[in-house]
């Protein structure tokens, strides 16, 4: 019998928790719902708003999807504003990671004054000119599904650009050359690596894309001689892997 480790973050259960609390409450009524808090809390903050004029160009970088997905989009705006000299906020609370980077990362040295991981900032600027002023009141109320774009081949006169969407590929890798783990997370992912020892590592994507994790595992078992630390985003795999390796007393975290 082998000990199999489910692992899952904190992060992903305060996900978890949130999208299905929302999900099973308000199933119907999910987008008003979301619309509406969304818009509360920015007639709270946009009060904060004072009127004169925005002193730089900035890029409102809103990404949707998965963490490779937000990533990837993040680092297409980023090479935007790195070439037209705007300023870039990124506001990660619309996507699936539903929190804001900046609790979990930091911005290099070299860039910390042109990129912001929160939007707060343009909330709390002092010298915003009236038109600027209600061109954020717009983007702030844009509805939560709604994706915006333009074209990242051209230089545009405005003040603000947003863009929000998903994306796909590969370059998601390119943002840590900025993007930095708090040491404080670092700490905590250690703490939580640490103690398994040597372990074989299984990732199973099951949720959006499927896949046959049962054949899979059969593919792969000989190999496993080590503990199992099974990652994966369905929960019917996560009990299929406790009865085919788990043999019912395993250690499960």
């Amino acid at each position: 019998m082998r000990r199999i480790y489910i692992i899952i973050y904190d992060k992903c259960i305060s996900f978890f928790i949130r999208f299905l609390s929302a999900f099973v409450l308000i199933k119907s009524k999910r987008k008003n719902f979301r619309n509406k808090l969304f818009k509360a809390h920015v007639k709270y903050c946009y009060k904060k708003l004072s009127v004169t004029t925005l002193d730089k160009k900035i890029l409102i970088c809103r990404p949707h999807g998965g963490f490779n997905d937000i990533l990837v989009v993040i680092n297409k705006c980023y090479k935007y504003a790195k070439t037209y000299d705007r300023n870039l906020y990124i506001d990660t609370n619309r996507s699936g990671f539903l929190d804001g980077f900046d609790k979990y990362f930091n911005v290099s040295e070299n860039e910390a004054e042109k990129i912001f991981l929160n939007t707060s900032h343009l909330l709390s600027i002092t010298n915003v000119s009236k038109s600027d002023c209600e061109k954020l009141k717009i983007i702030a109320n844009i509805p939560f599904d709604t994706q915006t774009v333009f074209d990242f081949s051209k230089d545009y006169n405005d003040q603000i650009l947003v863009y929000e969407k998903d994306g796909g590929g590969d370059e998601s890798i390119f943002v840590f050359e900025w993007l930095l783990l708090k040491e404080e997370v670092k700490k905590h992912i250690v703490n939580i690596i640490k103690p398994l020892g040597e372990y074989d590592a299984v990732h199973v994507r099951n949720s959006d894309y499927k896949t046959d994790y049962k054949k899979f595992f059969t593919q792969i078992n000989d190999k496993l001689d080590k503990k199992i630390v099974l990652c994966t985003d369905s929960y019917e795999c996560q009990e299929y892997a406790k009865r085919l390796w788990g043999g019912g007393g395993g250690d499960y975290k």
